[in-house]
């Protein structure tokens, strides 16, 4: 679905519900907004099963940069972490072959936003190049600052598996980790708590298996409570608690030993936000939890309680060529250039934009009601310009 019929969608014609599944960032969008992740995951048409992202090309180039310093640091943490610059590094690096990696990303994105219903107005604003440079930039300074911490068995780079190149989320992980002694992008799941994950590397030595998390931001609290959660997916499908989990940062290693007791801890604070989630979704639409993440959120179009925070004086308290979020209707017929526009509380004001835009975001029609994302705010002389990365969904037609 493109242009038109997509920024003519009101709501879902199907709610999410509970997830057969949750997941780790699923738990965590349910706690931060219950309403946006339901929007964000309900049909809209036959087949629009889920509201697709607004693509901006900060998050998509960030998203090249940090996949591809994420294999980096997995493929050399395979092999020891061989010091910078030596024969095993380089021959490490070039396998990865970052210039080629960053190419293949590019392509792969720019064929998806083509298709995708939001990519109007889309451009990366970097060359392949250039993100390679900021690739070896960032992973210059970080891997001269890395701490190995514990060290890894000399046969997890001869043996490991990768379940993502060969389907290991249908094998049975505890005949996988006696086989190879270690697991690389293992998808585990367990039906009885309803819970499922990726694990970056499961390894084995002698008979204590250590689950390690690969992660290139700054440390964070969440990131040890996610492994210890996949250490209770490991011990409920293979029987085996593991040892120990590690969160691998570039310059520092979280390793926390395990025991069942405190696994049947975490397990049990891992059931208890479950519940918490599932309950949070059994009225439809879910409530919503504003704050300030709400300028992000990709579905803000849909939401009557984030508009109705916005339902006071807005045209002449904003700041000037700043982005705003407005709701209004068109109070005349629109020119090439433009419209008289009246907000929810009788404001008046000019809604003006480049006549290429017209067909673009609109047409707009006399007493069209409008839920404006991402438009510009000018004081002189005071209007609402829509730009090229704004989006306009209509809500009816007076």
């Amino acid at each position: 679905m493109q242009g038109y019929d997509f920024y003519r969608i009101t709501g879902p014609i199907k709610w999410a519900g509970v997830p057969k599944y949750f997941s780790y960032s699923s738990l965590t969008a349910i706690e931060r907004c219950p309403l946006q992740w339901q929007l964000a995951n309900s049909s809209y048409t036959p087949t629009l099963r889920s509201f697709p992202e607004r693509p901006t090309p900060a998050a998509v180039e960030g998203n090249i940069v940090h996949s591809i310093l994420d294999k980096l640091f997995k493929a050399l943490s395979l092999i020891g972490l061989p010091e910078f610059g030596t024969p095993k590094f380089k021959e490490c690096v070039e396998k990865v072959d970052i210039k080629q990696t960053v190419g293949i990303l590019i392509a792969e994105h720019e064929d998806k936003i083509s298709k995708h219903p939001r990519g109007n107005g889309f451009r990366l604003r970097s060359t392949i190049q250039q993100l390679t440079n900021q690739v070896i930039r960032l992973f210059k300074n970080q891997y001269c600052q890395v701490t190995t911490g514990n060290s890894f068995p000399t046969d997890v780079t001869i043996a490991a598996y990768n379940g993502e190149n060969h389907g290991g989320h249908d094998k049975n992980p505890a005949q996988l980790i006696d086989k190879y002694n270690a697991l690389t992008e293992c998808r585990i799941g367990n039906g009885d708590i309803s819970f499922f994950g990726i694990i970056d590397l499961v390894w084995k030595d002698g008979g204590e298996v250590t689950i390690v998390d690969f992660k290139t931001g700054k440390k964070n609290d969440n990131h040890i409570k996610q492994v210890g959660y996949y250490a209770v997916l490991w011990a409920k499908e293979t029987g085996v608690v593991p040892s120990r989990i590690e969160v691998r940062y570039p310059q520092y290693v979280e390793t926390i030993s395990l025991s069942q007791t405190l696994l049947t801890k975490i397990e049990e604070e891992l059931l208890a936000r479950i519940s918490a989630a599932s309950t949070q979704l059994i009225n439809s639409p879910a409530e919503t939890t504003c704050g300030t993440h709400c300028v992000f959120c990709d579905v803000r179009q849909f939401c009557d309680k984030y508009w109705q925070k916005k339902n006071h004086p807005q045209v002449n308290n904003g700041k000037d060529k700043a982005p705003i979020d407005i709701e209004l209707s068109v109070a005349c017929e629109p020119t090439e250039y433009g419209f008289e526009a009246e907000t929810n509380n009788g404001e008046r004001v000019a809604v003006v934009y480049d006549p290429s835009l017209r067909k673009i975001l609109g047409p707009f029609n006399k007493n069209d009601q409008c839920r404006i994302l991402s438009a510009k705010y000018m004081q002189d002389p005071l209007s609402i310009e829509l730009k090229p990365w704004s989006e306009v969904f209509f809500r009816f037609h007076k």
